[in-house]
């Protein structure tokens, strides 16, 4: 059988190439610990301030977090809500009352956003110069105001509340606006159909025509 050669050269090449992976590997791994030392271990403003685009990706990221835990545990407090109802009243309680149960899991699913965050505001807090007299108490927020370096703690305390208020914000703005695509140009079409037909209320006329357009 054939055998295979090694020569200086080829041992230097295989060496090289090692020394580069090896290399990569560790300046992924500083940059990983940059950005970690900078994200929790870092007195700045960035992060607390919403005209940096580091805070507002930071920020996206975070709604986007937000969003996707909601839609894994709600269903599952609206399921306990029907649960509760089910046992507790009967199932034609269940079926007349489906508005409440939705309510009750948002209702839940609040309650336990609020009280985590206000638990973790009482233990970040607690210790802060702002409550102690002895300390100047509340003269310490204007001190450099404007300039103060923020902490890594309030800074994600600051930025899971906004990503918070941002959801309920999309939120509430999916509960008013129905978004459907329609053809404009059928519009024409549809108000000459609707003359033949001698269709005068306005607010029907509105109705007949987003109809016929959605459809087309």
């Amino acid at each position: 059988g054939g055998s295979t050669t090694t020569t200086p050269d080829t041992i230097g090449g295989s060496n090289s190439n090692n020394n580069a992976n090896i290399a990569n590997a560790n300046g992924i791994s500083t940059t990983i610990n940059n950005y970690y030392n900078f994200a929790f271990h870092t007195n700045n403003t960035t992060l607390g301030d919403f005209t940096y685009p580091s805070s507002l990706f930071v920020l996206f990221l975070l709604v986007l977090l937000v969003r996707t835990f909601k839609r894994l545990f709600l269903p599952r407090f609206v399921n306990l809500g029907r649960t509760l109802g089910r046992s507790a009243h009967g199932p034609d309680w269940e079926n007349d009352n489906t508005d409440r149960i939705t309510k009750f899991g948002e209702y839940v699913y609040r309650l336990l956003y609020h009280s985590s965050v206000s638990l973790y505001g009482l233990w970040y807090f607690k210790d802060k110069i702002w409550w102690d007299d002895a300390r100047g108490g509340t003269s310490n927020c204007w001190i450099d105001h404007g300039f103060q370096t923020i902490e890594p703690g309030m800074a994600w305390y600051f930025l899971i509340q906004s990503a918070y208020n941002v959801d309920a914000l999309v939120s509430l703005m999916e509960l008013s606006f129905t978004w459907e695509w329609v053809n404009p140009l059928s519009y024409s079409s549809a108000l000459d159909f609707l003359e033949k037909e001698h269709v005068v209320d306005d607010q029907m006329r509105k109705r007949e025509v987003f109809k016929m357009m959605a459809r087309s």
